[in-house]
């Protein structure tokens, strides 16, 4: 009995932290997502950049002028991440959830409900295809 409860325990946490595997691909491009949103809402531009796919060539001392713009405080709250996989080597993902600046709640779908990254594999990691200033859904 107390095995079970230790694996219990074990896989409980091993759920919440994260694990250094991937059960799948699916959970690869959801942890890039969970991380690229995790450094927007810390403001991190350069942690930010990491998950963009070279073809963007993100400046991430641009990027940092754009989220100092920013002056209220952000908090994102990701209940989950629908991902679908058109081809072995791409990849769109939706974060349901909410991004809060301030006090202000907005869905991480954006307004229209829409709104999804897009993903490629670049060598062996998943980089995120929409590019700062293009537009996404």
């Amino acid at each position: 009995m107390r095995a079970l409860a230790v694996a219990i325990a074990a896989a409980l946490v091993g759920g919440t932290l994260g694990s250094c595997t991937h059960s799948s691909e699916n959970d690869r491009v959801a942890d890039v997502v969970r991380h690229y949103l995790d450094s927007f809402a810390r403001k991190d531009a350069a942690a930010m950049s990491t998950d963009y796919s070279p073809t963007c060539h993100v400046r991430p001392a641009e990027l940092q002028g754009e989220l100092d713009r920013v002056t209220q405080p952000l908090r994102v709250e990701i209940r989950s991440i629908d991902v679908t996989m058109p081809s072995s080597r791409t990849a769109n993902a939706v974060a349901h959830g909410t991004l809060f600046v301030g006090q202000r709640a907005l869905p991480l779908t954006g307004p229209a409900g829409n709104e999804e990254f897009h993903l490629i594999e670049v060598g062996s990691q998943w980089k995120i295809a929409n590019c700062p200033g293009s537009a996404a859904g």
